[in-house]
């Protein structure tokens, strides 16, 4: 599967070594390292900003939130 290349935010994501099973955990015990990494992640409002996850459905972790969520 083609994958493109990282933007410069996302290579700079301090989740961007962990395992896509870990950035998108439904639950809090598997999420636990990314939720560490998003706590001193240096572009956490950018990667909120990307995701958006008020206006759009998501699951996993972004911006040190878990969590299916959706537009409302």
């Amino acid at each position: 599967m083609f994958q493109p290349d990282p933007t410069p935010w996302q290579a700079a994501a301090a989740c961007a070594g962990l395992s896509p099973a870990v950035v998108f955990a439904r639950r809090e015990r598997q999420a636990a390292p990314a939720l560490r990494a998003c706590a001193v992640c240096p572009v956490a409002r950018e990667c909120e900003a990307a995701v958006a996850p008020a206006e759009s459905w998501f699951d996993g972790v972004c911006a040190g939130r878990l969590g299916a969520t959706a537009a409302r």
